[in-house]
């Protein structure tokens, strides 16, 4: 059995998570405790980031291969991980 579709489908919801995580931090306000007034998620940040994962998921698709998939979509999330350890390091800075 062919495992390369179900990693590309695994792939397509990592990059959806890791693209709503940096939405998330592309829209945030540094609001601590309470939220900002207003939409949580910017139209701008998610739109950008939306076409993005079309695109990756494009050429996930047009390569084919399984092993590419799972690894853009780990790679995703790592660089969603580096980048909200980065605001949360800089927040912590800033307030600490």
């Amino acid at each position: 059995m062919d495992s390369g579709p179900i990693w590309l489908v695994f792939a397509a919801v990592q990059l959806a998570v890791a693209g709503y995580l940096l939405a998330a931090v592309g829209s945030w306000r540094g609001a601590r405790f309470r939220p900002a007034p207003g939409h949580p998620i910017k139209v701008v940040p998610t739109a950008l980031l939306g076409v993005a994962w079309v695109a990756v998921v494009a050429v996930m698709v047009a390569v084919g291969d399984g092993d590419f998939s799972r690894w853009v979509g780990t790679g995703g999330l790592m660089l969603a991980a580096f980048v909200l350890l980065f605001v949360l390091l800089r927040e912590h800075e800033r307030h600490g």
